[in-house]
């Protein structure tokens, strides 16, 4: 994350006179972060159903269960979703939610783990239960 920072910021010091959002936050005097649109976005209560929808919801078992995700590489990766997302405050626009398709993969490897989870520990509750009753 911290290349992917540096590259960026190199690039927008490079081609600051350019037009471009992206550019045009380094541009001296430059006055169009994103950051107070997507402040806006995100306090409409009819917009935010919006950015809820990222990854299909798919980040709701994540909050709900993340304590089931064992793969330290993925609890590692989901951090950095978090350190983007913040980044993207400033340089991305929030409503566009195509921003996001990059971690889709990531998000979905962890609902897998969460179900895996689920499911086997479903399956040894029920196991327990039909082992434990004579028959």
């Amino acid at each position: 994350l911290l290349i992917w920072v540096a590259i960026k910021t190199c690039l927008g010091y490079l081609y600051a006179d350019n037009p471009g959002v992206l550019f045009e936050i380094f541009h001296v005097g430059g006055n169009s972060s994103h950051f107070w649109t997507n402040i806006e976005f995100l306090t409409s209560p009819k917009r935010i159903l919006i950015l809820l929808s990222s990854f299909g919801f798919l980040w709701v078992p994540i909050l709900a269960w993340h304590k089931l995700i064992k793969d330290q590489f993925i609890k590692r990766a989901l951090l950095a979703l978090i350190l983007f997302c913040l980044v993207m405050l400033v340089i991305g626009n929030l409503n566009e939610i195509r921003i996001f398709g990059e971690w889709l993969p990531l998000v979905f490897a962890a609902n897998l783990i969460i179900m895996r989870e689920l499911f086997l520990k479903y399956q040894y509750t029920a196991d327990r239960k039909t082992s434990a009753s004579p028959l």
